[in-house]
């Protein structure tokens, strides 16, 4: 009988998780379709991956502010050294501000992927 609760309890977390994830799909969405750098920070809630760190970067970058979208991708990549996503967003965002800081990035893309020459 204590299993089937127990069973039970772990089911409606479970349930209440995906619900969560399911909110902040959806405020995460609305947020990238507005360009809304901030917005986004609510789609992170309780969502223990980087993925809507590294969108917020891509829309950093679009909304013009390359400076922002490199410390944001840099606190990715602090995170997850080997997150393509972000040193490509790195890449991008140092061209000009930081063109040393380009080149490493894009040196370790070529070791991430060493396929596809960026």
């Amino acid at each position: 009988m204590v299993a089937r609760w127990v069973l039970a309890g772990l089911a409606v977390l479970v349930i209440a998780w995906t619900a969560v994830l399911l909110r902040d799909l959806e405020v995460g969405r609305d947020a990238v379709d507005a360009r809304d750098a901030g917005g986004l920070e609510s789609a992170r809630f309780l969502d223990p991956s980087v993925y809507w760190d590294q969108i917020r970067a891509g829309v950093l970058l679009i909304n013009g502010d390359p400076d922002a979208a490199a410390a944001q991708a840099e606190a990715v990549i602090r995170s997850e050294p080997d997150n393509i996503a972000a040193w490509s967003l790195l890449r991008v965002a140092t061209r000009r501000s930081d063109p040393r800081r380009s080149v490493q990035a894009t040196r370790a893309l070529k070791r991430l992927n060493p396929l596809t020459a960026p």
